[in-house]
């Protein structure tokens, strides 16, 4: 072997074993993490994350300083730290009384770091410190210093003690390994979290009861996301979140949600098929554009099922009956059936006009003409079940065919009552009929375009006609968005369901409906909000595999840039 031989494989070796510590050390830290902990926060390596958060902060034209070099120099940690190592934050539970928190952070020299911490007494297992000048509990386990505050010292000794760690499943360790920074509630820590929140709703809605009908408008919102939660209670298992920045300088926010009593899944519609639907809408300025593949699952009916429930709280317990709700989810998905994939757009609206005027859906069925007709009668049952309750928060006031140019279309209007959404009062005249128009009537006409798609568009039939134009003429929608193209490909080819967020639309549909909740004779005190750089779209992707869902958020970088040159131009 020759010399330059030997220098490669020596160097193969040392990357191999550098590989094989890093692979460790990202499991070693959940191996010292009791089975107690209800959440826990981890950073994979300590120095990389630094690193990337400075790449962030270089594409904003926003630099910082050293934030490790920083944090280390304020808690007096200049030895025995590993920089390369990991950190975790972890919430433990305990029989009797609220959870307390621990950190733990990989050392290289334990020693070497309690006495630069100013010991003042150091026992078997557990030492005080001081960190940051102020009292603190350190012990060892493993290759990690564990930190706590000094009123937990018989708990620290227990999570040093602790031969159980907390469990840690393939799924989970797949979907965290890549990660700069994640964190996970365990069921049970998801069960507190929900508690706790429940009982933060609570409060709220005593409190905003007693200030009378504004009071009230708020305490019918809070009662949806009471209703989320105790959906959440007896649906989601483990939740993990992981971020992570990738080589082209994108940021990636994913969350995977495990579900207790998981939903099966078959397939018909594929996610190819429902990207390919955006070719089909009009280029419109939008402010959220996306397409989904359902297949036939029960997993729609269970979504279903909750958004029904979520509708019936928006207007309080007697709006509509239990046998109402089950009717309706019989008759939602009825409304359903055949539907392989779908694209919306929600355009930016027309100024002065309603916030749905940019509004379209296409939709990809297994047969148009029988579509039309189920969805049809779905909303004609709608329509009797509504008028059977005078309290119901919506109505069904046509569902009928009609001729669209030459196409035997559809058209249905639906009127939604300004309690359901909380508003009371001349003051939300203005943002109940922008949105909903006059009296709260919302149009939606629909027409087939071929065998297999049917079009669909909000409040006339002339933006109807413009999606079925734009069904005919693929090189002129956002199918072929340079913006969109860009994020998609940052996005999972298998996610069943993506959506685009444009920060220019979303700023100028902010502007408009700033415009429309001030009053008339306040409007010219409105700043302006300046337009955003051009750039790509945020983009978002979900993915349900039977099991659990994987949500995801990508910023790309050239969105990062802009959103800093944005800020620069406001002086930040």
């Amino acid at each position: 072997m020759t010399h330059q031989q030997l220098l490669r494989s020596l160097l193969a070796g040392i990357l191999c074993a550098a590989s094989i510590w890093q692979t460790q050390a990202a499991a070693d830290v959940l191996d010292q993490i009791p089975d107690t902990a209800l959440v826990y926060v981890v950073v994979n390596n300590m120095q990389q994350a630094n690193r990337e958060i400075s790449a962030v902060a270089q594409q904003m034209g926003r630099p910082v300083p050293d934030l490790l070099q920083l944090v280390k120099e304020r808690l007096g940690l200049a030895q025995g730290l590993a920089d390369a190592g990991e950190l975790a934050v972890v919430l433990v539970s305990r029989p009797v009384g609220n959870p307390f928190p621990v950190v733990f952070v990989r050392t290289d020299d334990y020693a070497a770091l309690v006495s630069q911490l100013q010991p003042e007494a150091q026992g078997e297992l557990v030492s005080r410190v001081k960190l940051a000048g102020q009292p603190a509990l350190v012990a060892k386990k493993g290759d990690y210093a564990v930190l706590a505050a000094p009123m937990h010292s018989d708990e620290l000794t227990q999570v040093i003690q602790s031969q159980r760690a907390v469990t840690r499943d393939e799924p989970t360790r797949a979907f965290t390994e890549q990660a700069d920074v994640y964190a996970v509630a365990t069921t049970a820590g998801v069960q507190l979290l929900v508690r706790q929140a429940l009982a933060g709703l609570q409060a709220m809605k005593q409190n905003f009861g007693q200030m009378g009908p504004q009071g009230e408008s708020v305490v019918a919102g809070l009662t949806i996301y009471e209703g989320l939660f105790q959906w959440a209670a007896e649906e989601v298992g483990q939740v993990a979140l992981a971020l992570h920045r990738d080589d082209t300088g994108a940021v990636f926010l994913r969350k995977r949600v495990e579900f207790r009593n998981p939903a099966p899944r078959t397939e018909e519609g594929t996610p190819a098929d429902a990207r390919q639907l955006l070719a089909h809408l009009p280029n419109w300025p939008y402010v959220m554009a996306g397409s989904g593949e359902f297949g036939d699952s029960t997993t729609m009916e269970r979504w279903i099922a909750l958004s029904m429930k979520m509708m019936r709280t928006t207007a309080g317990p007697q709006a509509l009956t239990d046998a109402e709700v089950d009717k309706l989810v019989e008759v939602s998905r009825q409304s359903m059936k055949g539907v392989r994939s779908m694209a919306f757009t929600f355009g930016v609206p027309e100024g002065g006009g309603s916030l749905f005027s940019r509004t379209g859906i296409v939709i990809d069925v297994t047969d148009t003409d029988t579509f039309i007709t189920g969805y049809l009668q779905a909303m004609q049952s709608m329509q009797e079940i509504f008028a059977e309750n005078e309290q119901a928060p919506y109505r069904v006031q046509m569902a009928e065919r009609v001729p669209i140019d030459d196409k035997q279309g559809l058209k249905i209007v639906m009127q939604v009552t300004p309690q359901t959404l909380g508003l009371a009062g001349e003051d939300f005249k203005q943002v109940y009929e922008k949105f909903f128009g006059e009296k709260g009537s919302l149009t939606l006409y629909g027409a087939p375009v071929d065998a297999n798609r049917v079009a669909l568009a909000y409040v006339s039939e002339e933006r109807l006609r413009e999606m079925l134009k734009a069904t005919q003429t693929p090189d002129q929608t956002l199918g072929v968005d340079k913006g969109i193209q860009a994020t998609a490909r940052l996005l999972p080819a298998t996610a069943q369901f993506v959506v685009f967020v444009s920060p220019g639309g979303l700023l100028q549909y902010v502007q408009q409906m700033l415009e429309t909740v001030v009053p008339a004779a306040q409007r010219g005190q409105l700043p302006t909000i300046p337009p955003f750089p051009t750039s790509p779209p945020l983009g978002m992707a979900v993915q349900y595999d039977g099991q659990a869902v994987v949500a995801g958020l990508v910023v790309p970088a050239e969105t990062l840039a802009a959103l800093g040159r944005y800020i620069a131009a406001f002086g930040g």
